[in-house]
């Protein structure tokens, strides 16, 4: 499964190679299972996570948002924490499916569908 995993993040960071986009790091000396491939989009396309998800869900493909800010849930809205990275992040990212048996073609629908988005807003 984690073989299978890899294999989508490689196709993913391949096909969106082209795109100016961040997605998870594999550091020197580990081996990420990337579970969740998640794509990190650049400032200055302003993309908007919502419109993505939106056009993603007409597509029927299912794309997560990623990881609120802790900040914004409940039990720590009121700590005082100051958490600029998270709450600057948090909206320019989106987790892509990954599901084990996902095939190429959704796969490729997956980043057309992502590349659309991006050259519509670039």
């Amino acid at each position: 499964m984690i073989a299978r995993k890899r294999d989508v993040f490689a196709f993913y960071a391949r096909e969106m190679a082209n795109l100016d986009v961040a997605m998870n790091p594999e550091r020197p000396g580990s081996v990420n299972g990337f579970w969740m491939p998640t794509v990190v989009f650049a400032p200055h396309l302003k993309v908007s996570r919502d419109l993505l998800l939106q056009d993603m869900q007409r597509e029927e493909i299912d794309g997560r948002v990623f990881f609120w800010p802790l900040s914004m849930l409940p039990p720590f809205q009121n700590s005082g924490a100051q958490t600029p990275i998270a709450h600057d992040v948090s909206p320019r990212a989106l987790n892509l499916p990954s599901y084990h048996d996902i095939t190429d073609s959704d796969l490729r629908r997956v980043v057309a569908v992502v590349s659309r988005h991006c050259t519509r807003i670039a």
